[in-house]
């Protein structure tokens, strides 16, 4: 794959898939058919990774609830299918919400399952952690002096992760191939998941020494 991961310091958890994670991977195939129906150009992959960046940088309180007009395009959400699109939106940011603030490691990045084809379900990959990014930077997260070493080591490994692409033996190999991409996504999905924790716990943290 055309990207060579650093090993981070950010820790790899164990996980198990859930029923939860699994019905992920099935709601990506719906919103790719509504997208196209509705005429959107936006991956659910990228549109997801968006929302997560958001939810990361600012918390679900203050993220507005019409955080995707602005990606979307107010002018795309006027097709037959545009209530659906809100709603399907909305119970998107609500389910992501939930497996961020659980306690199970429930979180999971909205990706194709593995009956798509292997240079796809890579493509989807960078596209969601080019919208993470693009999400963390839209939610006015403070990455200057004093950011966490992990942290900015795990941003740079997303920006990588979000030009990858597959060189002619792995597009060969998809077995190989695959075992890789499972492991880059969960790499991605723990770190994520401690990005997500680590800035809400912070943001509580300074909202006590405010009211102190």
């Amino acid at each position: 794959m055309g990207v060579n991961k650093k090993r981070s310091s950010v820790s790899i958890r164990a996980y198990k898939w859930t029923q939860s994670g699994l019905g992920f991977l099935v709601r990506h195939a719906a919103l790719s058919d509504l997208f196209e129906e509705a005429g959107l150009v936006l991956s659910p992959s990228e549109l997801h990774g968006e929302l997560c960046g958001l939810l990361c940088a600012v918390g679900v309180n203050r993220l507005v609830d019409a955080w995707y007009k602005e990606s979307i395009g107010v002018e795309n959400l006027r097709s037959p299918v545009a209530d659906q699109v809100i709603f399907e939106l909305r119970t998107l940011r609500s389910e992501t919400w939930s497996q961020f603030a659980g306690s199970e490691m429930q979180f999971m990045p909205l990706l194709p399952n593995e009956d798509c084809a292997i240079d796809k379900r890579v493509e989807a990959l960078g596209e969601w952690c080019h919208g993470f990014l693009s999400g963390v930077g839209l939610g006015g997260a403070s990455l200057g002096p004093g950011t966490p070493e992990h942290v900015e080591e795990f941003l740079s490994d997303l920006d990588a992760f979000s030009h990858v692409s597959l060189g002619a033996e792995e597009d060969d190999n998809e077995i190989a191939t695959d075992f890789m991409l499972a492991e880059l996504i969960e790499y991605v999905r723990v770190g994520v998941q401690i990005i997500f924790e680590e800035w809400q716990s912070a943001g509580t943290e300074q909202k006590k020494q405010r009211r102190g």
